[in-house]
């Protein structure tokens, strides 16, 4: 397949990766012959087109025309339940999951209320049913320092209501953070968000080569970076996570997996990682 065309696909959820609008034509093309030959046609008014980068003023144009279709340009778009920006913007991502856990929280509003309910059911239910809406695909996500507290500060509110305040000297008062790490006893969610990254990585890093996640890891896209401060890495981050626990050779022992899972149960117990 030609380097400058890529192909995302998911059941009818189909993504064109192109490097630049010749190669995108092409592949719409192909997309196009191939959906007639099965009985499939492509539906303009649900398909968009993106530009990607991170300099602005590039790329004006606001319409695509390809054939007898024209594609409106938009900045961001939801695939598979990410968000994707133009700028490649993961705070949007976590705003929009976050804006999602708070839907799921109303709606389960009057079962984490109830008196009839304990506290400890009540918490199972946050860490299997309210977190894992915001947490869907944080295994890629390279939070800032902002989006973490953003992420700490939504976890402790739901905690709150379902802890409830505390009479203390005479008078009702919320309980601090410090209370609540202390009640709630398991991992905050920037920690768990960095305990699955490292589970991600493994699974990554134990893929055979032919595998498209594998590829994409260890892609290198070209191109030339901007001046001034680089974002993260994805993979640079995680190391930085490693050698905050104390790990070394970490490429070698991911390979082992009953090492690889003994580094994820000692990342869960370091609650702050």
């Amino acid at each position: 397949m030609d380097r400058t065309l890529q192909y995302m696909a998911y059941a009818d959820d189909v993504v064109l990766i192109a490097r630049n609008k010749r190669a995108l034509e092409e592949g719409f093309n192909q997309l196009e012959i191939g959906s007639q030959n099965t009985g499939l046609t492509i539906n303009a008014n649900k398909t968009k087109y993106m530009f990607n980068s991170r300099i602005d003023g590039q790329e004006n144009e606001r319409q695509l025309v390809m054939g007898n279709s024209i594609f409106e340009r938009v900045d961001e778009f939801k695939y598979l339940g990410a968000m994707i920006t133009h700028r490649n913007e993961v705070q949007v991502d976590i705003k929009a999951k976050l804006s999602a856990g708070n839907r799921c929280y109303y709606a389960m509003k009057h079962f984490l209320n109830s008196r009839l309910i304990t506290r400890k059911v009540k918490i199972q239910v946050y860490i299997t049913v309210i977190r894992p809406v915001v947490l869907y695909g944080a295994e890629t996500w390279v939070p800032t320092q902002k989006d973490e507290a953003l992420l700490n500060v939504w976890e402790r509110k739901i905690l709150r209501k379902i802890y409830g305040p505390i009479f203390s000297n005479g008078e009702w008062r919320i309980r601090t953070n410090q209370e609540l790490r202390e009640l709630f006893g398991n991992p905050d969610i920037v920690s768990e968000i960095k305990v699955r990254r490292l589970s991600w990585l493994g699974h990554l890093e134990r893929m055979s080569d032919s595998r498209s996640a594998k590829k994409v890891h260890r892609m290198n896209p070209g191109g030339r970076r901007l001046k001034g401060r680089p974002r993260m890495r994805w993979i640079d981050d995680i190391e930085n996570d490693l050698k905050e626990m104390g790990i070394r050779g970490w490429r070698r022992k991911v390979q082992d997996r009953d090492e690889w899972r003994g580094i994820l149960r000692k990342a869960k117990t370091l609650n702050g990682l």
